[in-house]
């Protein structure tokens, strides 16, 4: 029998540090920025605390069980599942444990592409355009875009004074911006994501955009991922022109019913939102 009970992320970091340690490539930002405002259960068996779960809205974004208890989890997470109201699951398809677990549900879909490899690519400068971090100055522009990326609103002065704000322009021109975001203070993994103003769009701004992040972050041995939308076609070529590479998904499984785990048929924030 599996108890459950609520908690706080203070209470599981130093489990979550070994989850995210054992990942074999590293957490997406898309899940990474919902954990701060998610719910954290620890999971006991007989009186012994064997692991988490964090969960959003029905939707479980993180599990992790220790070594210890691995190889019991099977025959135990439809009752997890249940007993913590699970409707969907997502799952980065290179979190082996949770891919296990999740293998005889009903149905699942593609949601994203994670981009954790890359190779050295060329683009060419443009010398007609600059780069220079935003500034509060900026933020009443940045504020006035009604783009995905720049949501929440409340947000954007944060990411202005931690510098993850980048202008793309054209004499004082603005024509878009980068974002680079640090995914985990204790690790030196940086999401970068590109957006064009439409009235730019369609130029190779973004392609020179992400070449810049990209570029920036090898500069000072930090290590540029990057992920978007499965039908984010557009974004998906401004990222693999700068020759990134995405060899996992980010995976939405339905739970459908709880008691009903047997069946499986087969069919990922990041803030990756470049367009040409």
């Amino acid at each position: 029998m599996i108890s459950v009970n609520g908690a706080t992320l203070q209470e599981i970091e130093t489990m979550r540090i070994t989850y995210l340690s054992s990942l074999p490539e590293f957490q997406d930002l898309y899940l990474e920025l919902q954990i701060p405002y998610a719910d954290v259960v620890i999971l006991s068996h007989c009186g012994t605390i064997i692991g988490y779960a964090i969960m959003k809205g029905g939707v479980m974004l993180e599990f992790f069980v220790k070594d210890t208890f691995g190889s019991d989890i099977n025959l135990h997470f439809p009752e997890i599942v249940k007993t913590c109201n699970v409707e969907r699951i997502l799952v980065q398809s290179f979190d082996q444990v949770l891919m296990k677990c999740c293998s005889r549900m009903n149905s699942y879909h593609e949601v994203g592409l994670i981009y954790r490899d890359f190779t050295q690519v060329t683009i060419l400068r443009d010398p007609d355009i600059s780069f220079r971090l935003a500034t509060l100055q900026d933020l009443s522009f940045l504020q006035m875009q009604e783009d995905e990326v720049f949501e929440p609103k409340d947000m954007i002065s944060t990411a202005i004074e931690k510098s993850e704000i980048v202008l793309c322009l054209s004499g004082e021109m603005i024509l878009g911006c980068g974002f680079i975001t640090r995914i985990h203070p204790k690790w030196a993994y940086y999401d970068v994501g590109v957006w064009v103003s439409p009235e730019f769009r369609l130029h190779g701004y973004a392609t020179r955009i992400l070449s810049w992040l990209k570029d920036t972050c090898v500069n000072n041995c930090w290590i540029p991922v990057c992920g978007c939308g499965v039908e984010n076609i557009g974004s998906q070529r401004t990222i693999e022109k700068n020759g990134f590479i995405s060899n996992h998904r980010l995976l939405s499984f339905n739970v459908g019913h709880h008691d009903n785990l047997t069946s499986r048929t087969t069919r990922t924030s990041s803030t990756v939102s470049p367009s040409e």
